[in-house]
């Protein structure tokens, strides 16, 4: 049987309270690494003080939609690409590595970032950026992705935008 578009999607409730967000409401959405995955979680105006954001990669402000309205999709815009970025450029496990290093090759597509070299130290790649405003030079190495951890980052980076959590595909 296809399931496409026969379940319902959830409504928005805090993350902290489990309390459902009423249309037009104010809340705060942050992205998260949680178990591998990265993860967008939801919090009432109330409960975001509580919030430890050593954690959070990223996060911002939003109202919960009308229903029925044309609602414009979320897009990752140059600035929270820019703190994405800012907060796993020193990752040492994997996935975040490989998440920092496509959102720096998307700030370069987007001319935050300028492309000034590549290097090959040790058998890696390393990809020479700078920040267009500071100068500060960044040397991000290529993770050398899968097709499988391509597919992953891109799920993962997609539902977040989107809203929806990972499916765990990849």
């Amino acid at each position: 049987m296809d399931w496409e578009g026969k379940i319902s999607a959830s409504q928005l409730a805090c993350a902290a309270s489990g309390r459902v967000l009423e249309v037009g409401e104010a809340f705060f959405s942050c992205l998260l690494l949680v178990d591998g995955q990265f993860v967008r979680r939801d919090y009432a105006r109330e409960a975001w003080p509580e919030v430890d954001l050593t954690s959070i990669i990223s996060w911002w402000k939003q109202k919960v939609p009308v229903p029925d309205q044309d609602r414009r999709p979320f897009r990752l815009n140059a600035e929270t690409l820019a703190q994405i970025f800012a907060n796993l450029k020193d990752a040492r496990s994997r996935l975040p590595q490989c998440l920092a290093y496509v959102v720096a090759l998307a700030l370069v597509r987007a001319r935050k970032l300028h492309f000034v070299s590549v290097e090959t130290k040790d058998g890696a790649t390393i990809l020479i950026i700078e920040d267009r405003r500071s100068g500060v030079a960044h040397r991000v190495r290529d993770p050398a992705m899968t097709p499988a951890e391509e597919a992953a980052v891109l799920d993962n980076l997609l539902a977040v935008a989107g809203g929806e959590e990972a499916d765990g595909r990849g």
